[in-house]
């Protein structure tokens, strides 16, 4: 009752916002210079997670560190330097990513945040889906340019291409961008931020993976330092959720947002979507590179077809809600077929065809499409005005997390599905590793038969999850409001609707005034 008392508030504040409203304004010229250093700046930060999956092999092949390449992946993904191109070994290079990821973090969330700054609700979708496409094409030049810098330069140039592209960017933001600040003093400023909440997740992060990236190869999974790493991550887990709770002033997560139903499923959903597709577009490479001996490039063109598909249904999905709604439809359908996508991919191995990889990528990249960006809408259809940018980054967030998880927990089982394949086929042969895949007889075979059973037992279960809990994500109708209808004041008509209704929610997404 209490949700849809909140959820009629919402409706009746979102009628009342006015759609020419710029809270930033800029000159034409301005807005075009400032426009471009975001879109630039993202791409550049959403090419830093992808770039390197077609890079991977060669590095960990050139610092014999196998099992610790996933480090690279979840190292900038838990936080643009110039540190990684002059790493000498794989520690230096996991602490570039590190700091990488501080600041590719950032601008992933902040070019959201500004770009509903300085656009009219009128035509923020617009600008808003731009962010869509770039995520997509992003996920297809990242592989392919990562594999062309490896199979041409050097891995190196994957890192070595930020630091032009962010000189450019920070110099047109310095000189352009000027935002009115609030006035408070800089301890004002310090308190609010939730900085003992960012710590304990962040050691909950790095304790956690740790414990999976050491557990049942440097140590027992009953040794001591994985147990004192886990207890710690749990820890860490439960000081986070009380500080958030009880103690921050501005919490990263609003405990209270997760009443709502649509919030808490679709942040869910996002997360074990990250999950899964942050593995698949940053381990797949190694299937084929490793275990097939595509180069860098080659490789990096097998994840086309997912990616391209992805794109299409996301950027098409994103249409047909606009005209019909149905949000939770679209999310529950590309799960199911997802999950059945996924599946298939577990059965790929040397001798499949590319013609049938290709119908499994295109199976697996519709319907994977329409869960990620949708969950964020439906999450944004329940949500508050004054709390729509929480929304968005809360939903992101478990996203991204799941990323971070997913990729530490496929390391943690390749690295002990290898050995224990290898020792079925060779039951006389020496302890191996992960790290041997090159200096034993078949070690490449039976690489790619390992990442098969890490998929099967990690990632298709996981998609099965996604499906279960999208079944929660409540379909409701979403209306449009358009500008035409607030200054001929249909819109009041709609409020009226909608008070009465709490299934017909208008979100605070326009389309432009019909021609």
């Amino acid at each position: 009752m209490n949700e849809t008392n909140n959820e009629s508030k919402t409706i009746k504040e979102v009628n009342n916002v006015d759609p020419d409203f710029i809270k930033i304004k800029f000159t034409k010229g301005k807005f075009i210079l400032v426009y471009i250093s975001i879109i630039v700046s993202l791409i550049m930060a959403n090419l830093d997670t992808t770039i390197v999956s077609t890079a991977l092999p060669t590095i960990s092949k050139e610092f014999y560190a196998y099992e610790s390449y996933t480090w690279v992946i979840t190292a900038y993904m838990i936080t643009d330097t110039a540190i990684q191109p002059f790493a000498s070994n794989i520690g230096v290079l996991i602490i570039g990513r590190v700091i990488q990821g501080i600041g590719g973090g950032g601008i992933i969330s902040l070019a959201i945040i500004l770009i509903a700054d300085i656009t009219p609700l009128s035509k923020r979708g617009i600008y808003m889906s731009v962010n869509g496409v770039i995520y997509a094409l992003s996920s297809v030049i990242g592989p392919l340019l990562g594999g062309f810098f490896t199979d041409n330069l050097s891995w190196r140039w994957s890192f070595y291409i930020n630091i032009p592209v962010g000189i450019l960017c920070s110099i047109l933001f310095i000189l352009f961008f000027k935002t009115p600040m609030k006035k408070s003093s800089l301890m004002e400023k310090i308190k609010r931020i939730d900085f003992l909440g960012t710590f304990s997740l962040i050691g909950c992060l790095v304790c956690t993976l740790i414990a999976l990236n050491w557990g049942g190869t440097k140590y027992s999974w009953s040794s001591p330092v994985i147990i004192i790493l886990l207890i710690a991550g749990i820890f860490f887990l439960a000081l986070y959720i009380l500080i958030e709770f009880k103690f921050a002033v501005e919490p990263i997560t609003p405990p209270f947002l997760f009443k709502y139903r649509n919030i808490t499923f679709a942040s869910i959903t996002n997360f074990f979507e990250g999950f899964v597709i942050s593995v698949f577009i940053n381990t797949l490479p190694l299937l084929y590179q490793d275990g097939r001996h595509f180069s860098a490039t080659n490789a990096g063109l097998r994840l086309v077809p997912i990616t391209v598909f992805y794109s299409f249904t996301a950027m098409g999905s994103g249409y047909f809600i606009g005209k019909w709604g149905h949000i939770g439809m679209y999310i529950k359908y590309g799960s199911f077929f997802s999950s059945i996508g996924a599946y298939l991919i577990t059965l790929i191995d040397v001798n499949t065809s590319y013609k049938v990889e290709f119908f499994i990528y295109l199976l697996y990249g519709l319907s994977v499409g329409v869960i990620y960006q949708n969950c964020i809408l439906a999450a944004q259809q329940v949500s508050p005005p004054e709390y729509l940018g929480i929304s968005t980054t809360i939903s992101s967030f478990f996203n991204f997390i799941g990323g971070v998880i997913g990729v530490a927990i496929y390391g943690t089982f390749l690295q002990n599905i290898y050995p224990y394949c290898y020792k079925k086929h060779f039951p006389e042969a020496p302890p191996v590793t992960v790290n041997n895949i090159n200096d034993v007889p078949n070690g490449d075979i039976i690489y790619v038969e390992a990442i098969r059973k890490t998929y099967l037992y990690s990632i298709f279960p996981v998609s099965i999850l996604i499906f279960l809990f999208s079944l929660f994500i409540k379909d409701y109708k979403k209306n449009v409001l358009r500008r035409s209808d607030v200054k001929s004041n249909k819109g009041s008509d709609i409020s009226k609707d909608n008070k009465n209704n709490p299934d017909n929610i208008v979100v605070t997404v326009t389309i432009p005034d019909e021609k």
